[in-house]
């Protein structure tokens, strides 16, 4: 879609880069499966030749856990190699004391993500949402403190466009990641599909649509991201089995959130990164049992609030700058400026952030 934040698929893609062992060994796992129907990649259907892999990506994750910097109690971050060309910055968060909570921020307009997430109370935020590259509005549904905001069905670049009338229903119908509670106040969070009912007893607090859908499966073609028009050639509108820059959220046992973003190259996309379903086996390993993907490409962004005293430990990992915007501010409650993480050069304008925040 053109009005949309990826416009660089609609050209002609970059040559391949020479694809580490890594994913050669990843690839050749899930092929059948990618070709078939998009499922992602299952453990449980690995061959023997494909256990390299898994171990490989175990190990990675676990010398990062050794080396983990924790931002606040209960929050800690990571930075692991999956291979030399996909560099993941993991948040993990603890939900089980209740003392953290994910919650979307929208601007009238466009700002980075640093700008949105000065003007909350954020520990960490990463970019969220689609929306139009030429206007700025959102083709996500977005609900904050049980209202929703955004109505992607109001977005006439997207309802107009005559490429995507087909598909409209599926388009309007993508994952999205809900933040609910019980009556006793206690948090959940679900990825489900956009008209999927609140399930009984819960309340809908916060959401926001995105997709597609990495796991348990995932669901680039069931949510219209990979489309095969009436009359023309398959369209894929992220590059979904091309290498690039990356934000998603993993759900573990326990309400363990898992926000990731895995960096691209800064000046080049789609030479860089992951794939979706390389995504989807990174999230898995990490212990997700369901996750979805967010906008990414250029609008991939991270940015922490680092104690002082942590700064220059994080700045030692791939990826890591201090982020010196003025316009950036510092977060409510201030003490800590951000770090920039993971970004394009300059950091791009996006519509929509996701961010951890104390309590509701």
């Amino acid at each position: 879609m053109k009005s949309l934040r990826h416009p660089s698929i609609l050209r002609t893609a970059p040559p391949v880069v020479p694809l580490s062992k890594l994913l050669v060994t990843a690839i050749c796992a899930v092929v059948a499966v990618i070709l078939t129907a998009e499922t992602g990649i299952c453990a449980s259907t690995q061959k023997e030749g494909d256990k390299t892999l898994v171990s490989e990506l175990n190990e990675q994750i676990s010398k990062a856990t050794k080396k983990s910097i924790p931002l606040a109690k209960g929050v800690m971050y990571r930075c692991i190699e999956i291979d030399p060309l996909a560099i993941a910055h993991v948040v993990s968060i603890d939900t089980a004391g209740g003392d953290w909570s994910i919650k979307p921020y929208i601007c009238d307009k466009t700002a980075t993500t640093s700008e949105m997430a000065s003007k909350v109370d954020a520990i960490a935020a990463v970019n969220a949402g689609f929306f139009n590259l030429s206007d700025g509005e959102s083709a996500s549904y977005i609900v904050i403190d049980g209202k929703q905001v955004c109505e992607p069905r109001h977005n006439m670049a997207l309802v107009n466009n005559q490429g995507l009338k087909p598909f409209l229903t599926q388009i309007f119908n993508r994952s999205e990641v809900r933040v609910l509670k019980d009556k006793k106040g206690k948090q959940e969070y679900k990825i489900q599909a956009h008209s999927d009912p609140t399930p009984d007893k819960l309340k809908l607090i916060h959401s926001v649509q995105a997709g597609p859908q990495l796991l348990p499966k995932l669901t680039s073609r069931p949510e219209a991201f990979v489309r095969t028009p009436p009359v023309g050639k398959v369209v894929d509108s992220i590059g979904t089995n091309m290498r690039a820059a990356r934000t998603g959220l993993g759900i573990g046992n326990g309400g363990t959130l898992h926000l990731v973003c895995v960096q691209g190259r800064r000046t080049k996309e789609f030479s860089e990164g992951i794939s979706l379903s390389g995504l989807s086996e990174f999230m898995r390993h990490l212990g997700c049992n369901s996750a979805i993907n967010f906008d990414g490409g250029t609008s991939t962004t991270m940015v922490l609030r680092v104690p002082p005293e942590l700064r220059d430990a994080l700045k030692q990992g791939p990826g890591g700058t201090e982020n010196n915007d003025p316009s950036a501010g510092n977060p409510v409650g201030g003490g800590s400026g951000f770090q920039t993480i993971v970004s394009s050069t300059p950091e791009r304008k996006v519509k929509s952030i996701l961010y951890l925040t104390k309590g509701d």
